[in-house]
């Protein structure tokens, strides 16, 4: 018995040290350029692979990457943010910022009208039929089938 927790002692963490070998982790949190608040939900990539990762609502994250894949760049990428490219080494980087600039597409102008009798709304309408439809006709293939229940199966029978 005595043998057997020694041996423990000694093996078990041997085990984890060698399960962290070979492996470096990047790990921070991304802010927004301007006014510096953390982004949630930013895809974390290693450029060049299929590994990544997501930033929870505080905007952490943390990648832990093999040291046998040729690794030198992150990418962060965001709905309404510019995507941002960083450079990283094969050393464990915990506790970094790192930022993503707003972006921001501006939109074509619409209008939206109120009709308050319905009668005008068809009048409107009916003097935008030309605009609204094309001159000429559009041919759209269709098809009907018939379909069968035989117990648990269906039978369906397209037709042309």
């Amino acid at each position: 018995m005595g043998l057997l927790l020694l041996v423990l002692i000694f093996f078990i963490p041997n085990l984890q040290a060698q399960s962290e070998d070979g492996f470096f982790t990047i790990g921070g949190v991304v802010k927004n350029s301007k006014n510096k608040k953390s982004i949630e939900y930013v895809n974390v990539s290693a450029v060049g692979t299929n590994i990544g990762t997501i930033t929870n609502e505080n905007g952490e994250f943390t990648l832990k990457i093999s040291n046998d894949l040729d690794v030198h760049e992150i990418e962060l990428s965001s709905i309404g943010y510019y995507n941002a490219k960083y450079t990283v080494s094969k050393t464990n980087l915990s506790g970094q910022t790192f930022f993503l600039s707003p972006r921001s597409i501006e939109l074509q102008e619409i209008e939206v009208v109120s009709w308050k009798d319905p009668v005008d709304l068809v009048a409107a309408a009916i003097q935008k039929i030309e605009k609204n439809y094309p001159e000429s006709p559009n041919l759209l293939t269709a098809f009907t089938g018939k379909r069968f229940k035989n117990g648990k199966n269906t039978l369906q029978f397209p037709k042309r």
